[in-house]
């Protein structure tokens, strides 16, 4: 466990994504102690509540879904689902049996053992999938890797080929690019940039626990951060696409250098949404970043913002403005 700057005698001990930190915060004169824990990839739908006094609260929700006061659990694949899609006989080798096949999101089943070479060592999780290194076979340069399950239950393939399409129509240097994709009768691969800096969620840790005199980052650089991170957001609502998962998290450095650029990653919760349209209704997100809105169940594009809002707070301060209950 990581511990932040002291800030005063209220104190948060918080575990986001299997990672802990305390956090100290200046709004109270007398001594509280709170633990808020919420996992990063697989987690159940109970939830259970905190109280003040040195209590335990284990929020265990499915990570980047959010339950309403009545346990109420969006799918991450919410809207326009359709399961009138054909299968698909493989046209080239794939380890996988008839017994695990599921349907077609791509339409062609190719080996991606045949252009890539994957490495085993996990990078990263994320909504249903997890990320490793690859090389191209024919010229030896490095991408990264997401490998979806297919016959996960909360895998929908109407929603894994909207995320392809987002992903397909993202061409902004501050958004992850999809290079190829791979399916076979199990997995999806995507292939995308391979960012080598780490996430933005652990840079803040780094720079909380740091003994400098400053919270969290200095202002210049949260604000050439918080500048990338506008823009790009921007760039998808003016495409009619709507995030919905904004955090740390899911904000990727392009390499380890000071200065180096960030990349938003994860569509596997983003839709279309345009403002002609009536609201959206369904309940996803990440606690801490999700908007009140979406948990009234009447929400548009704006909801990113609250979530960067929440954001550029935490780089400033160090620790997040809400309590995630």
């Amino acid at each position: 466990m990581s511990s932040l700057s002291q800030i005063s005698n209220h104190n948060f001990s918080i575990a986001i994504g299997r990672r802990s930190f305390n956090i100290m915060t200046p709004q109270h004169n007398h001594e509280e102690s709170y633990h808020i824990t919420y996992a990063f990839d697989e987690l159940d739908n109970n939830c259970k509540t905190m109280n003040n006094n040195n209590t335990t609260c284990q929020q265990q929700q499915r990570q980047g879904t959010a339950a309403t006061d009545q346990s109420e659990v969006s799918t991450p694949y919410d809207e326009q689902q359709t399961n009138d899609m054909p299968l698909v006989t493989p046209i080239s080798p794939c380890s996988s049996d008839a017994s695990t096949a599921a349907m077609s999101v791509t339409g062609q089943y190719r080996n991606i053992e045949y252009s890539y070479h994957v490495d085993t060592k996990i990078l990263g999780t994320g909504h249903h999938g997890s990320v490793r290194q690859c090389i191209d076979r024919t010229n030896g340069q490095k991408f990264a890797v997401k490998s979806i399950r297919k016959n996960d239950p909360a895998v929908k393939p109407s929603g894994l080929a909207r995320e392809i399409t987002l992903l397909q129509e993202m061409k902004h240097q501050s958004i992850i690019q999809l290079v190829d994709v791979f399916e076979d009768a199990e997995y999806i691969h995507l292939i995308t940039d391979l960012c080598t800096g780490g996430e933005l969620f652990d840079k803040i840790v780094e720079k909380s626990s740091a003994d400098n005199g400053v919270p969290c980052f200095e202002e210049h650089e949260a604000a050439s951060i918080m500048l990338q991170i506008l823009n790009a957001v921007s760039y998808m609502h003016n495409r009619g696409t709507v995030h919905r998962d904004i955090k740390p998290e899911n904000i990727l450095f392009d390499s380890k250098d000071a200065d180096s650029p960030i990349k938003i990653i994860d569509l596997g919760l983003a839709r279309k949404h345009y403002d002609i349209e009536p609201p959206m209704t369904t309940v996803v997100g990440t606690p801490y970043y999700i908007a009140p809105d979406v948990l009234k169940k009447k929400y548009d594009k704006s909801c990113d913002l609250w979530s960067v809002g929440v954001i550029a707070y935490i780089l400033l301060c160090g620790y997040p403005p809400f309590n995630g209950r």
